[in-house]
Order: structure tokens, then sequence, then C-alpha cells
């Protein structure tokens, strides 16, 4: 294959690039006019597709080019390893160790990375365990895409969050990522849920997207759980 980057970013989706190629490949879409709306494109696709055969050689050159910003490269550069989140994983930690002050972007993008890529378990495990003061949002992004996706493979996992306020709120964002997808299943599952707050919060945000998406579905949900706490219906009912 020629190491030149002809047409437009549908040129770097080929398959039949060979990691030895990339450099070149990267060094002439990057050479390419700052005008060139596809240049963007093509370096990206290129740098995601590299990381995947080679993420220690695609993020050096991901942290020394001048072509995209540095946060575009990095989530390309994780996108492209998220399908074996043990390799992402261990680069984020790798590359923080090197360069400490890229550390909360780091983690940002593994941890949507893995949740672009369906790898929840492994996007909450890695927010968890680290002591980054920006891991806290981390584990909350974590939690929230899970519960959007697998709500019931998450609730047991916050068990795994040591730190009490990091697991309240990842629970809260759990149960708000469970609610855009399924509040009908959220409303169902509360009672499961510690009594006191928990049980109200999931309630309360439960029945507000389930007003939104089926106000009938809503008015016939509370007529039969015959709910015994009152879940403050000024808050359920605020625009």
């Amino acid at each position: 294959m020629s190491a030149s980057v002809a047409g437009p970013a549908a040129r770097a989706e080929a398959t039949t690039v060979s990691p030895a190629e990339f450099p070149q490949l990267l060094m002439t879409a990057a050479a390419r006019p700052a005008s060139d709306p596809e240049r963007p494109d093509v370096v990206l696709q290129l740098l995601r597709r590299w990381s995947a055969s080679d993420a220690a050689a695609a993020a050096g050159w991901a942290l020394d080019q001048e072509a995209v910003p540095l946060d575009l490269a990095l989530a390309a550069l994780f996108d492209g390893l998220a399908a074996r989140p043990p390799e992402a994983v261990a680069l984020a930690r790798a590359l923080a160790g090197l360069y400490p002050e890229l550390a909360p972007d780091l983690g940002s993008h593994v941890v949507a990375a893995l949740g672009r890529a369906g790898a929840h378990e492994a996007a909450a495990g890695f927010a968890a365990a680290q002591d980054e003061p920006a891991a806290a949002g981390w584990t909350t992004t974590a939690y929230f895409e899970w519960g959007r996706a697998d709500p019931h493979r998450a609730l047991p996992a916050l068990d795994g969050v040591a730190n009490a306020d990091r697991r309240h709120a990842a629970f809260q964002a759990l149960v708000s990522g469970w609610a855009k997808t399924d509040p009908q299943g959220l409303l169902d599952a509360y009672p499961g849920f510690p009594p006191g707050w928990d049980q109200r919060f999931a309630v309360v945000t439960g029945l507000r997207a389930l007003i939104q998406r089926d106000p009938d579905a809503a008015a016939a949900w509370i007529q039969r759980a015959r709910l015994p706490f009152d879940p403050d219906w000024d808050l359920v009912l605020a625009d």
C-alpha cells in the first residue's frame, strides 16, 4: 500500500494498512493544509486504527503532534484500544505516570472510550480504583453509562466503590442513567434499594422520566405501587 493519504477520510478506514505504514500516513495527513476540512478526520481515523494495532507507538505520536487538538487525539487513541479494556487501562496508567499533568484527561478519555465500547465494568473498575481527584467524576460517568446499558449488573458493582461519598454519587449516576432508558424498570426495582433516601431518589427520578415519556403509564404505576412514603410530589411534577 502506498504511504499516502489520497482522497477523503474513507482512505484511513482501509483494512490493508500495516502498522509500519501509519507513521508515514499520519505525517502525510498532518501535512495537508490546515484549511482542508478533511484533515482532522483523516488524522483521527488513522490514529484510531494505529492504536488498535500498536497503542504505545500511536500514543507517542499523539502526544508529539500538532495536527489535531490533544484532546481529540487522546479520544481517538483510546477509542482504538477500547476493544481490549485491560490494555486501554494499562496505557492510561502508564501515560499518567509519565505525564502526571495529563492524568485527569487520560482518565476521562479511557472511561469514555470504554463506555462507548460497552466495557462498562472495566470503566467503572478503573475509575473506582483511582485516587486522582478527578476520579470522582470518572466514577459517576462510568456508572451513568452502565446504568443506561445494564443497570442490573451495575448495581452489585457499587459495593466495589470503597469511598462512601463516591459510592453515593455513583448510585445517583446509575439511577439517572437507568431512568434515561427504562424508567418503568427502575420504578419496579425500587423496593430492592435501601429504604430511605435511595428509594426516594429512585422513585422521584423514575417517575419524572416516565411522566415525560408516558404519563398514562406513570399514573398507572403510582396507583399500583401504593408507595409507603411521600416521594415529594412537588419535585416529581416540577418542570
